[in-house]
């Protein structure tokens, strides 16, 4: 209740084995990363475009990845060394604004392209939370009840509504669909963001193949754009 869930160790020395020195700059692709500045209170975005430009800019990928899986609750945040004005950042899980940072590609597409490309944006979920919060349950709560399951309820909120507002923009024409989103219910296994059981891996898995079986449409018609 005091404290974060897990320790860092675990995490930093994971990206340290898989990331180790590489830097934002070496992405093979463009990339667009979200986190948030507790601090200064606003966005922040790791992009490899300016980490190829700016020197200073140019962070250490395994602290860009332990920047963005910062979850209030689950890991204390991270504090990142930068360079004058500001002598660091202190920064938590983008997910906390951009659980689907789909909105945010399209604004950089959009940003860099203009209107010179059109954009075909394909959006990859990481399962949509089924489980009900109880009205009879949560009519009480108070800071402790709500801290677990307001983080889920702004995940999932944030996430849905980007959906909605891309489907909007880039799929008004059903005969030209520039949009498309993968994603699947978690109504078997767990949806707890930090159970990594081998049961429930087993079941995620699963869970993937059945959308894939199940969008092969979608795919199809997804693979003749590309």
């Amino acid at each position: 209740m005091i404290d974060e869930k897990f320790s860092i160790a675990g995490i930093e020395e994971v990206l340290e084995i898989y990331l180790g020195e590489t830097k934002l700059s070496e992405a093979l692709t463009d990339v667009i990363i979200p986190s948030y500045e507790i601090e200064q209170r606003i966005p922040f975005f790791f992009k490899s475009r300016k980490a190829k430009d700016l020197a200073d800019y140019d962070f250490k990928m395994r602290d860009v990845a332990r920047a963005t899986s910062a979850a209030p609750t689950y890991f204390e945040s991270m504090k990142l060394k930068a360079s004058p004005p500001v002598d660091y950042f202190a920064l938590i899980d983008g997910g906390v604004y951009a659980n689907n940072p789909s909105m945010c590609a399209y604004a950089e597409a959009k940003k860099v392209y203009g209107d010179k490309e059109d954009i075909l944006l394909v959006s990859l979920g990481t399962g949509e939370l089924t489980r009900r919060i109880s009205y009879d349950e949560s009519r009480n709560w108070g800071l402790i009840g709500w801290a677990r399951p307001l983080l889920d309820v702004v995940f999932d909120g944030v996430s849905r509504t980007v959906e909605y507002q891309l489907s909007q923009i880039l799929n008004h024409d059903e005969s030209d669909r520039k949009f498309f989103r993968f994603q699947t219910k978690l109504e078997t296994g767990s949806d707890n963001m930090d159970d990594a059981s081998a049961t429930n891996i087993r079941v995620l898995k699963l869970k993937a193949e059945e959308m894939i079986n199940k969008s092969k449409d979608d795919i199809d018609a997804l693979c003749k754009l590309l």
